[in-house]
């Protein structure tokens, strides 16, 4: 694994951890690319937004839903890229409902499942999460 003392050894500059952190986890080094986020989360704006949205998506490729909400929360409203931080915060927020739901903590499940629905959760391929109610149609 590459630590972060041993990538800022290599001469890796503040602004190019982000890009590195995304080609770590193109190629599942996950560990590798979290510390290459954590690292550009230090940096100046505007780099540590794309760093906090790229790291959130980590969390939710790797099923950690809690980790992942804040960080997606805070790229949705606002990210260039809003388009895929929306649905992938929906279905972050709809895997940590179920997650709740089975630990019996229904009212926390609940609320974030309101929240997944109001942004229009959805499978990767575009089918609605089994826990997820089914839109109206017009």
């Amino acid at each position: 694994m590459t630590s972060e003392p041993s990538l800022r050894r290599a001469g890796i500059c503040s602004r190019t951890y982000d890009p590195l952190g995304v080609a770590l986890a193109r190629q599942g080094r996950y560990e590798e690319a979290e510390a290459a986020f954590r690292h550009a989360l230090r940096s100046p704006e505007p780099e540590r937004a794309g760093a906090a949205l790229n790291l959130g998506l980590l969390y939710l490729r790797q099923g950690r839903y809690a980790d992942a909400i804040p960080l997606l929360r805070a790229g949705a409203p606002t990210h260039q890229r809003a388009a895929i931080v929306r649905p992938s915060l929906a279905l972050a927020l709809s895997r940590r409902a179920e997650e709740l739901a089975r630990e019996g903590r229904n009212e926390e499940a609940e609320a974030l499942q309101r929240e997944a629905a109001a942004l229009g959760a959805a499978e990767p391929d575009g089918s609605r999460p089994s826990s997820a109610p089914p839109r109206a149609r017009p």
